[in-house]
């Protein structure tokens, strides 16, 4: 009987949160991630959590609701653990600086293409993570995107009608036809808060730590 042997051809995913797209060349998995843009923000390492929160005029207060509704803190050490486990955790691709999940710890990197070329080790490697603030990619038909086509399988990067917000909800297009009368027509886009799936979230913690504070001062 003749033996047969099976060679299983790598695959690279692309590392964006929402990207599900998958290549067959290193160099193709480059182009692709080259296009996108990563946001610069906080990542969370409360009890090795991971979650990013890229920058705003809110964020202290973002980072306190986390704190709070994900992990359970009390109320009044949310600002304390806050700057203890997110606060001084800056990522920026663009700076250099980026947490690597793998490897556990912060790259302290020259610039985007040494925190690119750290991650596409470990994507050779045959890893598969998400790198934190990798979620805008850019909505162009340019040809170099046309160079990946060949080698690329489950693309859904790009959708017009969905918007990622980094968990802070998801913007969802929905075509008139489709609305049953609920916007009456309009032009609307609808929300996750409009659904109600995460109205209050802030309210909530703002709330408890006003209780709090009244607690602590009777």
């Amino acid at each position: 009987m003749t033996e047969m042997s099976y060679t299983l051809e790598q695959k690279y995913m692309c590392t964006a949160k929402e990207c599900t797209k998958e290549f067959t060349s290193i160099g193709d998995w480059r182009i692709h991630v080259e296009d996108y843009f990563f946001d610069a923000g906080r990542i969370c390492l409360y009890d090795s959590c991971g979650e990013f929160f890229p920058a705003s005029s809110n964020e202290s207060l973002a980072h306190r609701s986390h704190l709070y509704l994900k992990h359970h803190v009390e109320p009044c050490r949310t600002e304390e653990l806050r700057e203890a486990f997110i606060d001084k955790n800056f990522c920026s691709v663009a700076e250099g600086r980026m947490w690597c999940s793998l490897c556990r710890k912060m790259l302290e990197l020259d610039n985007r293409a040494e925190v690119l070329d750290h991650f596409q080790g470990h994507i050779w490697d045959g890893s598969q993570f998400k790198i934190p603030g990798q979620t805008k990619y850019p909505d162009t038909n340019r040809a170099r995107k046309e160079l990946v086509e060949r080698s690329a399988e489950s693309a859904n990067e790009g959708d017009y009608y969905v918007i990622d917000l980094a968990r802070r909800g998801t913007i969802v297009w929905i075509p008139p036809a489709e609305r049953k009368g609920v916007f009456d027509g309009r032009n609307t886009a609808c929300t996750d808060e409009i659904l109600g799936l995460g109205k209050g979230m802030s309210i909530d913690l703002e709330l408890a730590l006003e209780q709090d504070r009244n607690d602590h001062h009777v």
